[in-house]
């Protein structure tokens, strides 16, 4: 009988022990860029934004015009915050309108707009 409640009570130990590991490696999912919003004038231009995620994340490839180049296009990150730093070029804008881009990056729980405004050749500065 002895050995039985000790087996129990091993049992209940390697228990607790395994659930208070894993919710010290639990992190509540993270998924911010340092800006919102990108105002490109007519003749286009070059611009850095940072995205800081601790999850796995990517732009939506659909909402990415033929307009607007992103080199990195998503990110992986295992629990750890992770900067990533993210180079855009918006092309000239040869068209009289302004023209609006709404690009979505998501991660699993997490969804986020990066807005990029331009300005067309009937705008002035």
């Amino acid at each position: 009988m002895r050995k039985w409640i000790i087996g129990i009570c091993f049992v209940a130990l390697v228990a607790v022990c395994a659930s208070v590991t894993s919710c010290e490696k639990y992190a509540l999912p993270k998924l911010a860029c340092d800006t919102d919003t990108i105002r490109a004038p007519q003749a286009g231009g070059e611009y850095q934004v940072t995205i800081t995620s601790n999850v796995k994340w990517s732009f939506s490839f659909e909402t990415i015009p033929d307009w607007v180049y992103i080199d990195v296009q998503f990110g992986q990150s295992n629990y750890a915050e992770t900067d990533y730093p993210i180079n855009i070029r918006v092309k000239e804008n040869e068209a009289a309108e302004d023209r609006t881009a709404v690009m979505g990056y998501t991660s699993a729980t997490l969804s986020h707009k990066l807005v990029i405004e331009q300005q067309g050749t009937g705008t002035d500065l």
